[in-house]
Parts: C-alpha cells; structure tokens; sequence
C-alpha cells in the first residue's frame, strides 16, 4: 500500500508530530510504503520514507496515493494549511483534537473572516448555539477558550470532507458517532515511543 500522510512532523515542537514520525516508522517496517507531506522546515529524516517539506503546501501534488491520510489537531501553527488542502484531496481525518475550534478561529483571525468562520457554524449547528457564540464573539470573549465549546467543537467540516475517522478516546469517537453515521470510524490508543524518534536522543537537551 502507498500512503501519504500531511502531517506536522519533527523538528516542529508537537506531539503531533512525535506520533506521526513514530506511527510512520512503524508502518514502514510492516512494508507500507510512505510519503510525508509537512511544512517542517528542517524535516528529520526517516529511512525508508520520502519526506517532502516546505512552505507551498497549496502546491503538493496529493493525487496516485491508495490512502491520504490528515493528522488534524487545533493548533494553527500546524494545521493552518489542512482545510484547504482536505476540500480539495479527501483522505482520512486522523483526529488528534475533538475540538477545532482554535484551528478555525485563528484561520479566521488571520485571514480577517469571521464571515466566513460564523457561516461554517450555522453550516453545522442550531440557531441557539450560533447565538451564544455571536453573542460570546460581541461580548469579546473567545467561545472557543470556554467550557462550552464541546457544544460546537467545529471539527465537522474536516470529517465532513473525510473518508473516514481516526480518534484516540472512546469520548471521541462516541461524539464523532453522533455527527456521522456512515463514515467508518476506528480508535487507535494515543502511544508514543511506538517507533525510534526517541531513540538515543537526551531529552534533556
């Protein structure tokens, strides 16, 4: 099988990241092969795997793969470029944060969209939760910083535009269940030092 994954990968400071190298590393040893795609700017290489980095994501060719694979969190520093690239490749939504309502508010606030980031809630959620959040929003306070922000986690349109759904608890998968009901949905146990990223390395450093 011939994979590719976009994924935050090391040396970006991100868990994220340590999974996917190792996750990778151990995919490649059972005889997968492997492309990376990743905006690391100094990617560590992995033997046995074609890593491709840089900047112009919008510009990865991400067609001739069996499987296309997003490590999705909520971070923007490394996911900011996901979104677009998912709308336009589908693949499966590797859900590493239930909530992404920090990705999108921050693709929002960077791009000056909050047009575009309220449409995307009322796309997926009642009126009285679009209310709360506008109201929230005017009052000057981050809905996506508050407790409630389980009640619209806003990671419906990255599963909306997957194949299928990858998630690390029970919690999650039991909500994401709730969303969808026919996209094949898996749990896989958040573990790491499955591979060697951590080998030989001080972690005191």
């Amino acid at each position: 099988m011939n994979i590719a994954m976009v994924t935050p990968w090391p040396d970006e400071k991100s868990g994220i990241a340590e999974y996917a190298f190792d996750m990778t590393d151990g995919l490649i040893r059972s005889g997968v092969v492997i492309t990376v795609f990743t905006r690391a700017s100094n990617a560590e290489p992995l033997n046995g795997c074609n890593i491709i980095s840089g900047d112009d994501a919008q510009n990865w060719e991400l067609t001739d793969y069996d499987l296309l694979v997003y490590h999705f969190g909520n971070n923007i520093t490394f996911h900011e470029h996901m979104p677009s690239l998912i709308s336009n490749y589908p693949g499966i939504v590797h859900l590493h944060d239930y909530v992404l309502q920090h990705l999108y508010a921050g693709i929002a606030n960077n791009n000056n969209d909050w047009e575009g980031y309220f449409k995307l809630i009322k796309k997926y959620y009642p009126a009285k939760i679009v209310e709360r959040i506008q109201d929230s929003f005017t009052r000057g306070f981050s809905y996506w910083e508050r407790g409630e922000v389980l009640d619209c986690p806003l990671n419906d349109e990255a599963i909306n535009k997957g194949y299928g759904v990858i998630v690390h608890s029970k919690f999650a998968a039991k909500n994401v269940a709730k969303r969808t009901k026919t996209k094949p949905l898996a749990i896989i146990n958040q573990a790491y030092n499955l591979g060697r990223y951590n080998e030989n390395k001080n972690i005191n450093k």
